[in-house]
């Protein structure tokens, strides 16, 4: 895999953990590191033609599972946040999705594991 490939499948998993998770998830934070050693520059702001791409995938995702499920389905809730987070990160320019977490309050935790991945 190129390095153009695997960055363009880092940033599509990181904009899909960014619309479902915190922005101290460790998976998104993983994400991010891993995006960071092939793109120092790389600062969490998501690109409008990965994002577009990214809405278009879950729209559909959403209306498949609407057809399926009741509205009141978790997938469904989760799929309509998805999108709606995508939608505002289109919708604002320069905004950063997620939104960079604040240290200074997160690093309060007494979880080893936790701070260890937050100061990592």
């Amino acid at each position: 895999m190129t390095r153009e490939e695997q960055l363009r499948a880092l940033n599509a998993e990181y904009i899909d953990f960014a619309s479902r998770y915190n922005p101290t998830h460790p998976d998104v934070l993983r994400v991010k590191r891993q995006i960071q050693t092939l793109e120092p520059s790389f600062s969490g702001a998501i690109g409008g033609q990965e994002a577009q791409a990214e809405l278009s995938k879950a729209q559909a995702e959403l209306r498949e599972t609407q057809e399926r499920y009741a509205a009141n389905h978790p997938d469904i809730a989760r799929l309509k946040q998805k999108v709606e987070a995508l939608q505002k990160s289109l919708s604002t320019p320069g905004l950063r999705l997620p939104a960079e977490p604040d240290r200074t309050a997160s690093l309060e935790t007494s979880d080893p594991v936790y701070f260890s991945v937050l100061t990592s």
